[in-house]
């Protein structure tokens, strides 16, 4: 099973940091797996736990994003353990 999270995004000025957060929890006996899959803007896909649960999750990070109309994208993959 996998979904696609995106949005557009549209700015005068540069951005300094646009930040995506997917978590999956616990007891579900899969695991969370994500990608970049939309234009590259110089982002990365970060492993993270969820600050309180402890959940397995990713951070996507674009820093200093470009100015103008912009989509960002990353797809999210649950795959058996």
């Amino acid at each position: 099973m996998e979904e696609e999270i995106s949005f557009n995004l549209t700015s005068m000025k540069m951005i300094d940091s646009i930040r995506i957060e997917v978590y999956l929890e616990k007891g579900n006996r899969r695991i969370l797996e994500c990608e970049v899959t939309g234009p590259d803007y110089g982002g990365k896909v970060l492993k993270q736990k969820h600050p309180r649960f402890a959940w397995d999750g990713f951070v996507y990070l674009v820093e200093n994003a470009p100015a103008g109309a912009n989509r960002y994208s990353i797809t999210a993959k649950l795959v058996e353990v």
